[in-house]
């Protein structure tokens, strides 16, 4: 795919996940639709759970359902870059999809189709935010816990374990550079160059996985804009 503007070429990820998850023919297309169903199943369960009020049950059989229709109904074949943004094809998608479904009817496939989610037990959305904005919140949620694991899978483990430390789980008060610097056998400036480096990864990986499921660059960065707020690290 090429663009008039900016660098010339997007990047090889942008619409990948979605154009060899539509096309039968695609050797990717299982593990793309693997991909999707990874990075959706939360946020589509929360919708269904938070916005349409379903059982837990309910909601993981709608969410189920929903994967296998990509495949059985040919979901993916009506998505083009140029209607849109996928995340809010998905939505208007989910609110059609469940006004079609009847509980019992889903009961009756419940476990069918060619998706397998892994659903995580333990998952619930949370109550303080507004149904209209639950998939959003989720899909955040979602594209930064991929990130992290893939960070975690690429780097040294002390630069994740620092970076957790120090920016998603400090403890209160905050530990100082001095105190990471002891712990982790480094230098107070090797503490602060490490999570500067770590954090411009792990923004670069969330903008991967943004990427997988955007037309564009601009499209990519409005994405990571509206669901994180600034782009740069």
């Amino acid at each position: 795919m090429e663009s008039d503007a900016g660098t010339g070429s997007f990047p090889s990820t942008h619409w990948t996940v979605i154009l060899n998850a539509r096309d039968p023919e695609s050797p990717q297309r299982r593990q793309s639709l693997d991909v999707l169903a990874g990075l959706y199943w939360r946020p589509v369960f929360a919708y269904f759970r938070v916005k349409w009020r379903r059982s837990r049950e309910d909601a993981q059989d709608l969410t189920q359902e929903f994967f296998a229709s990509l495949l059985e109904k040919d979901f993916l074949g009506h998505v083009e870059p140029d209607r849109g943004r996928f995340r809010g094809y998905l939505k208007r998608s989910l609110d059609n999809f469940a006004k079609r479904q009847h509980r019992d009817a889903m009961r009756e496939k419940r476990g069918g189709g060619a998706v397998a989610l892994a659903f995580d037990e333990t998952f619930e959305p949370s109550a303080e935010i507004a149904p209209d904005d639950i998939f959003d919140h989720e899909w955040a949620l979602s594209v930064f816990d991929a990130a992290l694991k893939a960070l975690k899978d690429d780097c040294e483990p002390h630069v994740y374990e620092l970076l957790v430390a120090y920016d998603l789980e400090p403890a209160d008060p905050r530990p100082t550079y001095d105190a990471l610097a002891a712990r982790f056998r480094l230098s107070s400036s090797d503490v602060g160059v490490t999570l500067f480096r770590a954090r411009k990864k792990l923004r670069d990986l969330v903008l991967r996985t943004v990427r997988e499921t955007a037309s564009s660059e601009a499209e990519a960065e409005v994405e990571m804009r509206e669901l994180f707020g600034r782009t740069e690290p």
